[in-house]
């Protein structure tokens, strides 16, 4: 997934105060929320589903 339109609508507010609208906010929402499941999904899965299986030596 690629957050470069998120980064460079975090720099475009700081410096040269360009405003998003409330679609620009959501759709920066939804990537970064997209981003974040994604990277975190493996990890919570295997916590919820495999921690009572012995480990394998």
């Amino acid at each position: 997934m690629n957050k470069t339109l998120v980064i460079a609508a975090v720099l475009a507010y700081f410096f040269l105060d360009e405003m998003l609208g409330i679609a620009g906010i959501i759709g920066a929402s939804l990537i970064v929320a997209g981003i974040l499941v994604s990277e975190f999904f493996d990890n919570i899965t295997a916590k919820l589903f495999f921690r009572n299986q012995p480990a394998e030596d």
